[in-house]
């Protein structure tokens, strides 16, 4: 009966082993909202503005996103750059455009497009993770304009949105714009950032 009893225990003990292995697996494969994911895409999408250079880099550094795509092309006056970086997909040049496939059902890329103006976009292939995502930048705290916009600013505020008049907004620096998850590419939900 002992011998029985050891070997249940022991395989009940490899079962719990494979669940916590695979959900490690998981969780490296995509930053959940319990490592407040949106901190370090903010932080990531602040170190990208302030150095242009690191878009050279094949990873980004705390997220430990890699670099899947890049393409320049000639532009008037100035080059159009788009670099994606990501996990659980891959990305397709289709003459001046591009097309995502996915790897995995919780793919996720961060997004940068440069012409006259910054825009990083996040772009998630479930739309409960994008909705998850844009709850923690409710969480983090947000400001709204006036006219509806709502922006994450470098000072800490209180979760939710907080609307500023007009004479206050100046008080709020390095503000970025932020819209709500929608489906800007077939199939997946973006939530955008900019700059």
């Amino acid at each position: 009966m002992n011998k029985e009893r050891f070997k249940a225990k022991a395989f009940g003990m490899v079962i719990i082993f494979a669940v916590l292995l695979l959900g490690g697996i998981m969780h490296s494969c995509f930053p959940k909202s319990s490592d407040n994911s949106f901190r370090i895409i903010y932080s990531e999408i602040l170190n990208l503005i302030d150095l242009p250079s690191m878009w050279t880099e094949p990873e980004l550094y705390r997220s430990n996103l890699p670099k899947i795509y890049s393409k320049t092309q000639p532009g008037d006056p100035i080059p159009f750059t788009r670099i994606v970086y990501g996990k659980g997909l891959t990305v397709k040049s289709i003459g001046h455009g591009f097309e995502y496939s996915a790897t995995d059902e919780h793919a996720f890329a961060l997004r940068i497009e440069s012409y006259l103006d910054l825009y990083f976009y996040a772009d998630f292939r479930d739309k409960g993770d994008a909705e998850d995502f844009y709850q923690e930048i409710l969480d983090y705290g947000m400001i709204e304009d006036p006219y509806g916009a709502r922006f994450v600013t470098e000072r800490k505020l209180q979760g939710g949105v907080t609307k500023v008049p007009s004479e206050e907004f100046a008080d709020y620096q390095r503000t970025i714009c932020v819209t709500a998850p929608k489906e800007l590419i077939k199939g997946w939900y973006t939530v955008s950032f900019e700059i």
